[in-house]
């Protein structure tokens, strides 16, 4: 096998295991900000080795602007983001 097809090979598993890894995070929205389409979201990080926190905050922008009505602080939500323009946006979200 070439070392190209070895790459691509390595790089099409990175990349899966990367959107693996950010698919059904979970967390709590703590700020809900629609005037500039944002969400807070204190993540949690179940199982983590050697972590002292097991949270971590973050902004994300929303792409669907009705999660707005559906959300408020507090809720405790299951979520997926990705980097969109260079924006970390939330692709998926649901309340728990």
């Amino acid at each position: 096998m070439s070392t190209i097809g070895v790459s691509t090979i390595f790089a099409s598993l990175l990349v899966a295991s990367m959107a693996y890894a950010d698919d059904g995070r979970r967390g709590t929205v703590t700020n809900i900000d629609e005037a500039s389409g944002s969400i807070t979201i204190q993540d949690r990080v179940d199982g983590t080795v050697g972590s002292s926190s097991g949270t971590n905050t973050a902004k994300f922008a929303v792409q669907d602007g009705l999660v707005f009505n559906a959300l408020t602080q507090g809720d405790e939500v299951t979520f997926s983001s990705q980097e969109i323009n260079g924006v970390n946006t939330i692709t998926r979200i649901q309340k728990q």
